[in-house]
């Protein structure tokens, strides 16, 4: 996977594009200073990364970013994000889903040996990330408290 990034400078008050396979790391590097072309920027924050499954779409996305001007790149970014958000919410509608059928299934099969912890393992096992752990954890535990009580 390559990332193609936004960075900015509230130093300068620019916008740095870029693309790479390590986002974190190359902000990193960047925020040390030890690329002249960008040192005088520092510390530069993420505003956006978006994912590409190809080196070559990244840059052609880089590319594409590095012609829109100041207000175009603003746009671009309040509506990918936006894309973002939407795209999120339906994927937690998702796992919320999939949580309500796993815990029912736990419950109708009347099962005391599988816990909350291990069903979190076996849905954390099928792609989902890490990330989502602790928010799944806390669902999925309030979720089992409720029907334990029901």
């Amino acid at each position: 996977m390559f990332f193609t990034y936004i960075l900015y400078s509230v130093t300068l008050d620019k916008y740095y594009k870029g693309h790479t396979n390590n986002v974190y790391n190359r902000l990193k590097i960047l925020n040390a200073g030890t690329v002249s072309s960008t040192s005088t920027g520092v510390p530069w924050q993420l505003v956006l990364v978006i994912e590409k499954p190809t080196r070559k779409e990244a840059a052609i996305l880089e590319r594409k970013l590095k012609n829109l001007n100041k207000v175009r790149l603003l746009m671009f970014i309040q509506k990918y994000k936006q894309l973002q958000s939407l795209r999120n919410e339906g994927f937690f509608v998702n796992i919320i889903y999939l949580l309500t059928s796993l815990c029912k299934q736990v419950f109708l099969s009347k099962s005391k040996k599988l816990s909350y912890l291990l069903a979190l393992k076996f849905l954390t096992t099928n792609d989902l990330k890490w990330l989502l752990f602790e928010k799944l954890n806390f669902i999925l535990f309030e979720y089992i408290e409720f029907t334990a009580l029901i």
